[in-house]
């Protein structure tokens, strides 16, 4: 549930079922429903906002709706454009940190089971599997960088 506030001051509670439907608050007025995806962008269409009157077709100038505002499609289209981006580049770091994170432990796990084999014989050679270790712990590095930009 979105706040609505009312000319009066008054808020009004708004669902998704009534978006874009008429909204009567308890001083009288009545106004449509904004859209909850003009919430997302924090703004409330002036035309959607402050009607005093059902049939009223007339939209309130700036000055008597204070806390309406000019609806910018252009700009809502680019914050939802800048959180898509926002979003694939965590889930990219994210990728980048569970994947680094497994190669590294990987290699060191190869590396310590070796290693154990070795010296319970008696001695021996093992193996060190340096690339997976340090191609794991830069991938890692690299998803926690982009982690801590995004």
């Amino acid at each position: 549930m979105n706040l609505v506030t009312c000319e009066c001051g008054n808020k009004i509670g708004v669902t998704a079922a009534s978006e874009g439907r008429e909204v009567t608050c308890t001083c009288g007025r009545t106004f449509i429903a904004p859209s909850f995806r003009d919430y997302r962008v924090g703004l409330v269409p002036l035309e959607n906002c402050g009607r005093t009157d059902s049939e009223s077709q007339q939209v309130p100038d700036a000055a008597s709706a204070p806390r309406c505002y000019e609806f910018d499609a252009a700009t809502a289209d680019e914050d939802a454009e800048a959180a898509a981006e926002k979003h694939a580049l965590r889930s990219m770091a994210r990728q980048n940190l569970i994947i680094g994170g497994v190669v590294c432990l990987v290699g060191l796990v190869i590396t310590i089971y070796s290693f154990a084999r070795a010296t319970s014989s008696g001695g021996g050679s093992y193996l060190i599997a340096w690339g997976a270790i340090i191609f794991g712990a830069i991938q890692f590095f690299r998803g926690l960088a982009q982690m801590s930009r995004s």
